[in-house]
């Protein structure tokens, strides 16, 4: 991996996303949103009235979703062009898209919200006291919900007309959140929390537990929907799929962020020091060392780019091309 460039903005980045065409969005701390193409260029930027901690964004960049520490839900153009955008009760933590765009889900003081891609409230609903990630599946079929009630974790399924499929209890939780994620039809539901990965299936049969020796910080999906990977507070990296763990690895402190490519070829993740990049047998095939705190990461379908964000502001792109 080669740096292909970098860009310096004024202020933390919460988060990031690289999307096809090797195009990254990035939203910051003082309410920033932008655009940078391939080569690095700044194609627009939006700014919010308020910090902007939650971000999704289309496959293909056509729209972009946004939630503000000020409780706005709001929805962007590829152009970085206002088109709606509500005010809920409280703080947005997470919002999550399809990935044709259809629709935005948000959370909001323990609820959640589902709007139209024209902002149309199409339902809402209590989930807990608090909702800890928010994953709706690329077909757009569900919505997963990680919550949190006193001690008590769940996870709930929702089909994309509101009405709840299943809910599952994930045990004490009073210490570490619940994070989901959504296979991308919708198949699979893993939920990571204080102790360990669960899987499930599209029924809410649990289909596997793995106890980490961590609280699960970050969880995704591939692409296609066959493997996903987890990276824990005690700096451990998780490579999984349907049947079960492929394979674990212990780096050198807790793991901030992770993301994976089509197939789980390619797993990326970040720790306090080092940005790493495994393959499918969990051999280490780049690692660098990061000079300031990297909060944020994304990889492209392929595995050939990844990005990367910094708690002072810069945008980082790696990739395999040479410069």
């Amino acid at each position: 991996m080669q740096k292909q460039w970098e860009y310096e903005l004024l202020y933390w980045i919460n988060s990031l996303h690289l999307t096809r065409g090797a195009r990254v969005a990035v939203s910051t701390a003082d309410g920033g949103i932008y655009m940078f193409n391939a080569d690095g260029e700044l194609l627009w930027d939006y700014e919010a009235e308020d910090s902007i901690r939650a971000m999704a964004v289309v496959e293909d960049a056509s729209c972009i979703a946004a939630g503000t520490d000020g409780g706005e839900v709001l929805l962007l153009s590829n152009r970085g062009k206002l088109i709606w955008c509500h005010e809920l009760e409280s703080r947005v933590g997470f919002v999550s898209v399809p990935s044709d765009g259809s629709f935005v889900a948000a959370d909001a003081g323990g609820w959640l919200y589902v709007f139209s891609r024209r902002g149309k409230l199409l339902w809402s609903s209590k989930v807990a006291r608090s909702v800890d990630s928010v994953s709706a599946s690329a077909n757009g079929s569900c919505i997963a919900v990680g919550a949190r009630n006193l001690s008590s974790g769940k996870v709930c399924l929702f089909d994309r007309h509101g009405d709840v499929l299943w809910e599952r209890k994930t045990g004490w939780s009073l210490a570490g959140s619940v994070k989901v994620a959504a296979s991308q039809r919708g198949m699979l539901i893993a939920a990571g929390s204080l102790h360990g990965v669960r899987m499930f299936d599209a029924g809410g049969e649990c289909l596997w537990y793995y106890e980490t020796g961590g609280s699960v910080e970050d969880l995704v999906f591939s692409p296609d929907g066959n493997y996903g990977v987890a990276g824990t507070l005690d700096g451990a990296v998780y490579l999984f799929s349907k049947d079960g763990m492929v394979w674990s690895r212990k780096l050198k402190s807790s793991i901030r962020a992770v993301g994976i490519s089509e197939a789980g070829c390619s797993v990326a993740a970040l720790d306090n020091s080092f940005i790493y990049l495994f393959d499918r047998e969990g051999e280490i095939l780049w690692e660098k060392k990061t000079y300031g705190s990297i909060c944020s990461i994304d990889i492209s379908r392929d595995g050939s780019c990844i990005a990367v964000g910094s708690e002072d502001g810069i945008v980082y792109m790696f990739s395999r091309r040479r410069t």
